[in-house]
């Protein structure tokens, strides 16, 4: 199986699973983890999902180029490109568990995600240029606006590899920890937003996710509303309760 999924408590795990190939992309990967994400979204339970790899060497390598090359059509490559960055509609948090290659479309899947962890062996490559095209799944839009556009100009224009520790430190990771203590770290913070109100973990990541969109005044504005629509939640109030009783919250989602 190419895609292997677990859910417990109120995480759901996407595990990628094709060592053969070093996790490439491919449009039957896409099709499942898209299935995956529009059946969890309407799961109440499912606050937060990692997507991981189950093999050693890689997050993934890229898109599959033998698959693209075998299917020389507009509508193939349309139809690819849509089926995975469909992934940016999913409401709730994604967390990307990565560890060695996250290179091109790899590298452009791990920015589809709302937190980058990354194991000290994980290396970071937008290499498309060396093989006669350029990023297609957000690299050119998404990678500046993480670790800004001149960074992202040499990252995209030379094909040049970055490790972890200069990922984190360009503020493409939000850590790197040991290859194993990975798995660990990552579950600790998916409970973390797991212990968070589902409709208030919603509206965070809407408000975050308008950050690369908006400018700066209505995004502040949009965020103001949001804000204020929480005070309509019963999560709202029993979050101050909890806070005023000195007690942990005790959310219902609603």
């Amino acid at each position: 199986m190419i895609i292997i999924t677990h859910v417990q408590d109120a995480i759901g795990r996407i595990q990628l699973n094709s060592p053969t190939t070093l996790n490439a992309l491919n449009l039957e990967m896409g099709k499942q983890i898209s299935t995956i994400l529009h059946t969890w979204e309407s799961n109440p339970h499912i606050k937060v999902v990692i997507i991981e790899s189950l093999v050693e060497k890689a997050f993934s390598v890229g898109i599959d180029i033998k698959e693209f090359a075998t299917n020389n059509t507009t509508h193939y490559r349309r139809n690819f490109l849509d089926i995975w960055t469909s992934i940016t509609t999913f409401s709730k948090p994604i967390i990307m568990s990565i560890n060695g290659y996250a290179f091109g479309g790899g590298l452009e899947l791990a920015l589809m995600g709302d937190i980058l962890i990354a194991s000290d062996s994980a290396v970071f490559a937008q290499p498309e240029l060396s093989v006669g095209t350029i990023p297609g799944m957000g690299a050119t839009q998404r990678l500046p606006r993480r670790i800004g556009r001149y960074r992202a100009n040499d990252m995209i224009l030379t094909g040049r590899r970055i490790d972890a520790h200069t990922a984190c430190s360009w503020g493409l990771v939000s850590q790197v920890v040991p290859q194993d203590r990975l798995h660990q770290t990552v579950t600790d913070t998916a409970n973390r937003i797991a212990a968070k109100s589902l409709p208030t973990l919603i509206k965070a990541k809407t408000a975050l996710q308008l950050a690369d969109e908006q400018p700066l005044t209505q995004g502040l504005a949009y965020e103001q509303d949001l804000f204020l629509s929480t005070f309509d939640l019963d999560d709202q109030q029993e979050g101050f309760q909890a806070f005023l009783q000195k007690r942990p919250p005790v959310f219902k989602d609603r």
